[in-house]
């Protein structure tokens, strides 16, 4: 029933929940406070929400449903955090080493190229 709910939200409170949401997983992956494993699984669905905006709109649905096509101002407010994000991001790399980690590295760095530009040696690097 709650999901029925959730899916019949107005899209600017969709939006908001995005919005929220990113900048929430972007907190959990840069805080050094976090477990291991809190960090990793933001950085996944990180990984996830930034592809799914990024993703151009499968034929047949409206460029705003759903994540396919977040508005670009929703990810961009992620911009302030991006270099700490992506610190957050490298630091995990270094731990873990997992696929998904660098996955994630490497979508953040295409979804924010400038953004993290003073950083790419020590991307490169590691």
């Amino acid at each position: 029933q709650h999901h029925k709910a959730i899916l019949s939200l107005p899209l600017e409170l969709g939006q908001c929940f995005a919005s929220r949401a990113l900048e929430a997983l972007a907190g959990f992956v840069a805080s050094p406070k976090e477990s291991m494993p809190v960090r990793y699984q933001a950085a996944s669905a990180l990984r996830s929400m930034l592809e799914a905006a990024i993703a151009p709109a499968p034929e047949g649905q409206q460029a705003n449903e759903g994540l396919v096509g977040m508005p670009a101002a929703i990810v961009d407010a992620l911009r302030p955090k991006a270099a700490g994000t992506l610190r957050g991001l490298l630091s995990l790399l270094e731990t873990v080493g997992d696929d998904e980690v660098v996955a994630a590295v490497e979508v953040f760095i295409d979804r924010f190229p400038h953004d993290v530009a003073a950083l790419a040696t020590d991307a490169c690097t590691r």
